[in-house]
């Protein structure tokens, strides 16, 4: 079924609801959390050179963070782009242990999406891979909003960044509603003014997410879908 899900096909919301989980939920978002950061490692590995494997790897990234997505609700699988999965998805994970991930678990998440985060024009996206690479984005963003702040020192300027530009009028609207909900998550981290963090990259921060929650009239986006007019999640980062 989780198969299924991460497919561009249309299941019966019937069939989603009857996928109930418990325990066997978060191991499955821990087994593919853990199954993307070995093909994101292999990736980078001076070992992988040729383009077919290079192309492998990055495949298998995209499908084990879809994976977690679909996981996202705590009594059903769920379709990766149903928006209501964006604003009450729940992607926190911990050990066989339980014990809790450290942020420095999520850094190379963090390097992946700053790797991916590359500008990328309307007519761009209109291509398969680029949208492909788009999709991921959301993707990585509902995975690290589970980290619940800002990452590890060293890589928190890097996620701010990310986090801006994923915000941008120029991404698609679940990418900067992905983005929205991380910087949700990591509102405590935030609201505290967090040491070595470049105070201009905080306030480019804050004029972005203010766009981004609220559009102005005559904003030009990628987007041709409207933004309604007030989300209380949305709304309340």
């Amino acid at each position: 079924m989780a198969h299924l899900c991460i497919q561009p096909v249309k299941i019966s919301s019937r069939l989603l609801e009857y996928a109930e989980f418990g325990q066997t939920r978060i191991r499955l978002i821990r087994e593919a959390f853990m199954a993307g950061r070995n093909a994101y490692e292999q990736l980078n590995s001076k070992d992988t050179q040729e383009a077919d494997a290079q192309q492998k790897l990055r495949a298998d990234i995209r499908t084990a963070l879809r994976t977690v997505v679909v996981h996202g609700h705590a009594n059903r699988l769920s379709r990766p782009d149903d928006e209501d999965l964006i604003w009450h998805g729940d992607w926190r994970w911990h050990h066989s242990d339980e014990h809790k991930p450290s942020y420095e678990e999520f850094d190379w998440l963090v390097d992946y999406l700053a790797d991916n985060n590359t500008i990328c024009s309307p007519a761009d996206l209109i291509a398969g891979d680029a949208h492909t690479d788009e999709e991921t984005k959301g993707d990585a963003l509902l995975a690290l909003s589970a980290m619940q702040g800002l990452g590890s020192p060293t890589k928190r300027q890097s996620y701010i960044s990310s986090l801006i530009r994923c915000m941008g009028p120029t991404r698609p609207l679940r990418v900067r509603h992905s983005a929205l909900r991380a910087v949700f998550e990591a509102r405590e981290e935030l609201a505290s003014m967090p040491l070595g963090i470049d105070a201009q990259l905080l306030n480019e921060l804050s004029r972005v997410l203010l766009t981004a929650a609220c559009p102005e009239d005559g904003q030009t986006t990628y987007n041709t879908e409207p933004h309604t007019s007030s989300h209380i999640d949305r709304d309340s980062c």
